[in-house]
C-alpha cells in the first residue's frame, strides 16, 4: 500500500490514476496533510511506501519526515513536490527521503521509481 500525503485533491487524483494505470497493482491511500499522515500511521500498519508533498499548511513534509525519523519508520519516502529549490531537496534527503520528484503532468519517472522501490521492499520482506 502506498500512502500519498498531499493537500491538493487534484494532485491526489492524478497520482492515484497514474499508479493505477501503471499496472503495479498496489493500493493508494490519500491523506490531506502532515497531521493526517501521522494520525494514519499511529493507528494503522506502515505502508510499503509514502509519497509526500513538502509544502502543506499546518504540518509540512519536513515535519513529517522528522516525525518518521523520530519514530524509526523505515519504509521508503518519495517526496513529490512543486518546489525546485536545491535547499529543499537537500533538507528532505537529510531527513530521510530517498528521492525528490518535482510535480509535473508526466509521472513516468515517478512510476518507475515507485515500482523499483516496491520490488526491493518485497524482496527484502521475503528474504528476511
Amino acid at each position: 500500500m502506498i500512502l500519498h500525503v498531499d493537500d491538493s485533491q487534484d494532485d491526489a487524483f492524478f497520482v492515484k490514476r497514474a499508479i493505477e494505470a501503471s499496472g503495479l497493482g498496489v493500493e493508494v491511500r490519500h491523506v490531506e496533510g502532515g497531521q493526517q499522515a501521522i494520525d494514519y500511521l499511529s493507528a494503522n500498519p506502515a505502508p510499503d511506501l509514502m509519497l509526500l508533498d513538502l509544502k502543506m499548511p499546518a504540518m509540512n513534509g519536513f515535519e513529517v519526515l522528522q516525525w518518521l525519523s523520530d519514530h524509526q519508520f523505515s519504509f521508503p519516502v518519495i517526496v513529490l513536490t512543486s518546489s525546485v529549490l536545491i535547499e529543499d531537496q537537500k533538507r528532505a534527503l537529510s531527513l530521510g527521503a530517498q528521492v525528490m520528484f518535482v510535480k509535473s503532468d508526466n509521472y513516468d519517472a515517478l512510476i518507475q521509481d515507485v515500482a523499483r522501490r516496491l520490488d526491493a521492499a518485497t524482496r527484502a520482506a521475503t528474504a528476511g
